[in-house]
């Protein structure tokens, strides 16, 4: 008994440890197959011949281990755990292979390739370390322009993600991807072709937009980022080389503006495989994979200009300089005796670099690299002979970045300005009413209209950045938004201005363009220093209203907006009538030469009270004075002058009263003058008579007073002639 005992615990031993190991086995292959229940994972080893270009390998939960004799790569793969199919390609011919039993996952191995599908990737684009690529490019776009990026090797499968995001200027851009034949000319030609022709016929401009830009591109993208950003997304469809083209939208309804063209510095974000592109912050990898063929630092501009005896010195204001870029400028005389001198100055008109001067030459060159990249720079010139005397005369400037072939003077101008052009300013004033002509005080009271208009870059900006189509400022508004932003504006006061103007109403509107229109209603006193009375009442008087702008010359130019000057149907002046309007541009010296603008009107008097209130009255009174003659008494002669004499008097005070102290002599002088002196020569000659009637001779008198009575009308006529011939001839 106890041995058939001994051998039943023997058998139950040997069950329980099998059990044991049967159950041992079971776990570990749970935890080979599922993973770790905590991650989610199935982790599967796989052996690699290192010799395979190309395997396939099928693994299934209830396949049996294969025996490989030759050296292996062991790889671990991580998978998720509602994986039930899965494809990875590493060859350029890959083959997928479907495996759709629900119990089994199906792997594709291939080396040798940086094609990366997005299956195999989980989210679309993101890639690995090794094919993410992204670069970050910041150009600036000027009017009428195209930039052009190529794209080489790009391969099937890839994803490419641009953002093109706007730092300055209005710019509106746009971007498309294009065949590696893209030609920029004929696309923007066909455009412009297109776009009038569309105009024409009032095609719609959405519409005609869009079939232009598919004929030209893969994929474009306007508008497809934050505000007027622009996002594309394009999964490469072979591989080959491709062209990015940027550009600045333009409104077709205005497309012969240049000034309506969309222009500006940007950033250009561009990544293949690298989705958080699409956010416009993605880091840079270092890889350097799209170029340009055009080098947009090198640029050249030449100017061509005079010194001349009154103005022999001149300055030139630069643009923003970006750090590293050199300044090269190079001046030569083209005629006269000009001897010219440059140095560079910095904001605070300090000298930081100047040429070598030579009395021996009629050229300068310049040359300075700006380490940190600056503004409100100034290349200043003048002409300096022997012994610091002033030369004047005809000049060449060149001016480039990056551009040592300037030095020799014999660069080609091309790309954007370097120099900042004197900005012009349309100037127009509306007359409405004249108010008050002082005389006396040599002034006159208007009322009027200032309009001022101007196109600075400067004040560019996106219409997204505010959600608006223009910026409507006050004047205080615009002074406070000019500071914070360090910009500059043509200020302006009233040359002729006598007191305090007062401005009814003011107002700045600034365009997307840049394009800043001022409008202003103003009362004011002007001073009329030019005023002649010489030829009174019959002088035309010069009235002006005078604008100098307090910027320098080389910084704005007014002219004249003929369109908007003019003068108003009432003016309200009953005295004076205007003959003759005109608006005119000059210059005008303080520390620098100013800029001056000169509303020029002339005006002559209505003549009806001169006419009626002075001259006939006159005219009247020494015809009274002549009536006399044919009186038979003396005595009653000499009454009568001697009081034409009383009331010349009188009309000489009236008119005395109405103009200043004058130190010449006027027609109206003149006539009174004369109307003075044959009143008194007529109260001597009848005096005279008496005089001879009293002794007795009274037949002599008549004698005499029978040929002077004609005398007389001839004598005054004659003075009159004289007096004609003196002010009007």
């Amino acid at each position: 008994m106890w041995i058939e005992k001994a051998v039943n615990m023997l058998m139950f031993r040997k069950l329980f440890i099998t059990l044991i190991c049967i159950g041992t086995i079971c776990f570990s292959f749970a935890m080979v197959t599922k993973g770790d229940d905590k991650t989610g994972k199935k982790t599967i080893q796989l052996s690699l011949p290192p010799a395979t270009k190309k395997e396939e390998i099928k693994l299934s939960e209830d396949s049996g281990e294969k025996d490989v004799s030759e050296p292996k790569e062991t790889i671990q793969l991580s998978l998720p755990p509602a994986t039930k199919k899965e494809e990875i390609k590493l060859s350029e011919d890959s083959e997928k292979k479907d495996v759709s039993g629900p119990d089994k996952t199906t792997i594709e191995l291939t080396t040798g390739t940086r094609e990366i599908t997005q299956e195999s990737q989980g989210e679309p684009g993101e890639g690995t370390h090794a094919d993410r690529q992204v670069q970050v490019i910041t150009k600036y776009l000027k009017r009428n322009e195209f930039h052009v990026y190529n794209l080489p090797n790009l391969k099937e499968g890839e994803m490419f993600y641009v953002y093109v995001e706007r730092i300055s200027g209005n710019l509106d851009p746009f971007t498309g991807i294009a065949g590696g034949a893209f030609d920029a000319a004929r696309f923007e030609k066909v455009g412009e072709d297109r776009g009038r022709q569309a105009l024409k016929t009032k095609v719609d401009i959405s519409s005609f937009i869009s079939e232009l830009l598919d004929e030209f591109f893969f994929a474009w993208n306007d508008d497809g980022g934050t505000g007027y950003d622009t996002a594309l997304v394009f999964p490469i469809p072979a591989d080959n080389d491709y062209k990015l083209v940027i550009g600045g939208r333009t409104h077709l309804s205005t497309l012969e503006q240049d000034a309506n063209r969309s222009f500006g510095r940007y950033r250009l974000t561009i990544g293949v495989n690298a989705s958080d592109v699409l956010t416009g912050k993605a880091t840079p990898t270092g890889n350097k994979f799209a170029s340009v063929n055009v080098d947009f630092r090198h640029r050249v501009q030449e100017v061509t200009a005079t010194l001349a005896p009154e103005k022999d010195h001149t300055f030139f204001p630069l643009v923003q300089l970006d750090p590293g870029e050199t300044l090269h400028a190079f001046v030569e005389a083209t005629s006269g005796k000009l001897k010219p001198s440059l140095k560079l100055r910095d904001f605070g008109k300090k000298v930081v670099w100047a040429d070598t001067f030579s009395e021996e030459t009629k050229s300068a060159q310049l040359q300075y690299t700006f380490e940190k990249g600056d503004r409100n720079y100034v290349l200043h010139l003048e002409g300096v002979g022997k012994d610091s005397t002033e030369t004047t005369g005809d000049f060449r400037l060149l001016v480039g970045i990056d551009a040592p072939e300037v030095l020799q003077g014999k660069a080609r101008p091309w790309g954007r300005s370097i120099v900042r052009e004197p900005i012009k300013v349309r100037t127009a004033i509306q007359l409405d009413q004249i108010t008050s002509i002082s005389q006396k005080a040599q002034n006159f009271n208007v009322v009027g209209n200032l309009f001022m208009e101007w196109i600075d870059p400067s004040f560019a900006f996106s219409p997204d950045t505010c959600k608006c189509g223009k910026k409507v400022f006050e004047p205080s508004q615009f002074d406070k938004f000019v500071k914070e932003n360090g910009l500059l504006w043509p200020r302006f006061i009233f040359y002729n201005q006598q007191g305090k103007r007062f401005s009814q109403e003011a107002v700045f509107h600034v365009f997307p363009n840049g394009k800043i229109k001022y409008f202003e209603r103003f009362a004011v006193t002007l001073q009329a220093p030019d005023f002649n009375f010489a030829k009174i009442p019959f002088d035309p008087q010069q009235f002006f209203i005078r604008i100098v702008c307090l910027e320098a010359q080389e910084l704005y130019v007014y002219t004249v907006d003929t369109e908007l000057t003019k003068v108003g149907q009432k003016l309200g002046e009953v005295e004076w009538y205007i003959t003759n309007l005109e608006a005119q541009i000059s210059s005008l010296e303080f520390d620098e030469f100013k800029s001056m603008y000169s509303f020029r009107f002339v005006a002559k008097r209505h003549l009806s009270y001169f006419v009626f209130r002075i001259i006939v009255p006159l005219l009247l009174i020494v015809m009274v004075s002549w009536v006399t003659f044919f009186l038979g008494d003396y005595a009653k002669r000499i009454d009568v002058s001697g009081g034409n004499l009383l009331v010349f008097v009188a009309f000489n005070f009236t008119i005395a009263s109405a103009l200043p102290r004058l130190g010449y002599l006027t027609f109206m002088d003149a006539f009174l003058i004369l109307g003075f002196a044959v009143t008194a020569l007529t109260v001597a000659y009848n005096v005279g008579l008496k005089r001879l009637e009293t002794r007795g001779k009274k037949d002599l008198g008549h004698k005499i007073d029978k040929y002077f009575v004609w005398c007389y009308p001839v004598l005054y006529a004659g003075g009159l002639f004289m007096i004609y011939l003196y002010f009007f001839h």
